[in-house]
């Protein structure tokens, strides 16, 4: 707000006086030709230090205070994760004011689902489904967001690989595990392998933004020169990059298991980008 002081015009926060103590002016009306008229408004303004952050709603910044018009600034440096897939990296929180601006240069990402396991050997068992992503932002309330940064959703983690069993009257089943799913991004786990043959492995877990590999299946040799076959356990799939779904995993003598969905980059109220 700018008033006239001494014949200079000088912008000016308006405070007044109740019970004692100053109080900020949230808003000033005039009244222009009969009709009251919004000519200034206070704004919250803040800027989050660069960081790593966690399941974070902007109630938590001190001071905060939703009741004013409220623009908030993330930095490149500043980094926003959530610790499951059922929370959300950030989220607004309550917020009674007239307009909420979210200026995004920093990284929002959902958590990634985890992989799926693979398939036990025994019966040529399908390998598990990988689990979806989690959501990155939420909007409690409609806001805008100036979006110059990444706002993505956790990848979905890859299928479990199948098992396999090789079926042999004359010197006996041969048998391998199905390989575990990788994790998707960010910081997913991977599947795990349920053994059986030789070479195969658990999936492998998400960082921020690489996502876990899929898992080798095992393989179990024939290893008789009266009899044919081998058993071989499917691959687990890949996980998902961030805003991707997982990658299904192979088949053995059991399907492999389909890979997780990705999560939601925004959801909730409504939101406006600019």
């Amino acid at each position: 707000m700018r008033v006239k002081i001494s014949g200079t015009w000088r912008d000016t926060n308006p405070r007044v006086k109740i019970g004692g103590s100053w109080t900020q002016v949230k808003r000033v009306w005039v009244k222009k030709a009969g009709t009251w008229q919004l000519n200034w408004g206070f704004t919250y303004n803040y800027t989050f230090p660069s960081g790593t952050y966690s399941n974070y709603s902007l109630t938590s910044i001190s001071g905060y205070d939703p009741t004013h018009d409220v623009v908030i600034t993330i930095p490149s440096g500043a980094t926003f994760t959530a610790s499951s897939t059922g929370n959300y990296a950030l989220r607004t929180g309550s917020f009674s004011g007239n307009n909420l601006k979210i200026i995004n240069n920093g990284k929002i990402y959902g958590r990634g689902g985890n992989g799926g396991n693979g398939g036990a050997a025994n019966g040529s068992q399908a390998g598990s489904a990988g689990s979806a992503g989690g959501p990155a932002f939420y909007a409690d309330v409609a806001c805008t967001i100036d979006n110059n940064g990444s706002i993505l959703g956790g990848g979905g983690g890859g299928g479990g690989g199948g098992g396999h069993e090789d079926f042999d009257s004359s010197s006996g089943n041969e048998l391998a595990g199905g390989g575990g799913g990788g994790g998707g991004a960010s910081y997913g786990s991977g599947g795990s392998f349920p053994g059986g043959g030789d070479g195969g492995s658990g999936g492998g877990t998400a960082g921020l933004t690489n996502p876990g590999g899929g898992g080798s299946g095992g393989f179990d040799d024939e290893g008789s020169k009266f009899s044919s076959g081998d058993a071989r356990g499917g691959n687990g799939g890949s996980g998902g990059t961030l805003g991707s779904a997982g990658s299904g995993g192979g088949s053995g003598g059991g399907a492999g298991g389909s890979g997780g969905a990705a999560g939601a980059n925004t959801s909730g109220a409504t939101i406006t980008f600019i």
